[in-house]
């Protein structure tokens, strides 16, 4: 499909952090740790570089009515 393993990887944690974030795990460092990254800032700055916006602003749209 013309995507890197590591793009792949990337874009399965951000979709694991999508469901953790839906499942109402409020803390966002705890989310980027259990979908695999190594800190706060690691999984910020790859989580809006794959999916387009900051994690919290992310939650913020999933939570608008």
């Amino acid at each position: 499909e013309g995507s890197s393993f590591s793009k792949c990887v990337m874009a399965a944690r951000c979709q694991c952090a999508v469901y953790y974030m839906t499942e109402a795990i409020e803390n966002l460092a705890a989310v980027g740790f259990l979908a695999g990254f190594s800190d706060a800032a690691h999984f910020s700055r790859e989580f809006r570089k794959t999916m387009g916006l900051l994690p919290s602003d992310f939650r913020t749209s999933i939570k608008a009515p």
